[in-house]
């Protein structure tokens, strides 16, 4: 494909691409087991979009990704559901860079005791439109919940002074609408998940992958919501 018909396309390529790692990785992270042929089918259709544009190390990337959700499917191979959820999240972020996406306004509350690990998420959030305020523990995001509203809550898995399970469970009771928890940890893919399903959270991330890898979670969570 020339440059002029890519040039064509990107725009749409980015937007649909986007969209199709936001429904793969909501799918490989949620709790209770996730969906490995949504993982597939949207990596498969992936791979051949950017094959077409030209884009070879993001078609491999999807391929690669593909092989993985079909040994999760077919072997339950906790390792390469993991290798999958990294492999979405570095396609989400090199798609993001080939043109930025514009997005709705969203609104998420970051429980953990690192201020620098808010004010960095914070940061890569508001840059593309998020509203994004921070609270260092349990009892203060109870009393921003009711205010500030957000749709998404990342909940460090770590707070000092409670549990994991009475921590999501303050949380999901003190909101005045519907809400997300995505619990956040420098523990692996593996461990998350099986603890994001004992509490009931919707979702997780390990911090593991970078602040990009948490970032992109978050938006796959809003695009599935």
């Amino acid at each position: 494909m020339n440059d002029a018909m890519r040039s064509r396309f990107l725009p749409r390529f980015v937007a649909t691409g986007s969209e199709r790692c936001a429904r793969a990785l909501a799918a490989v992270t949620a709790a209770g087991g996730g969906v490995p042929a949504t993982v597939r089918g949207e990596l498969h259709t992936l791979a051949g979009e950017a094959g077409i544009l030209g884009f070879g190390d993001l078609a491999e990337l999807a391929q690669s990704g593909e092989r993985d959700s079909l040994a999760w499917a077919e072997a339950g191979d906790v390792a390469a559901r993991a290798r999958c959820a990294i492999a979405i999240r570095t396609l989400a972020a090199r798609i993001r860079r080939l043109t930025p996406v514009e997005e709705p306004r969203r609104r998420l509350l970051v429980v953990d005791d690192s201020a620098l690990v808010a004010a960095e998420i914070g940061a890569e959030l508001r840059a593309i439109g998020w509203e994004v305020e921070a609270a260092a523990d349990v009892e203060s995001a109870e009393r921003r919940l009711g205010e500030f509203r957000p749709q998404i809550v990342l909940l460090d898995v770590n707070l000092p002074g409670r549990s994991l399970a009475d921590s999501c469970a303050r949380t999901r009771a003190a909101a005045t609408g519907p809400i997300a928890i995505c619990l956040l940890s420098g523990a692996t893919d593996a461990e998350l998940a099986e603890r994001a399903a004992q509490v009931g959270a919707d979702a997780w991330v390990s911090k593991i992958g970078g602040i990009s890898g948490v970032v992109d979670t978050v938006r796959a969570m809003a695009a599935k919501s």
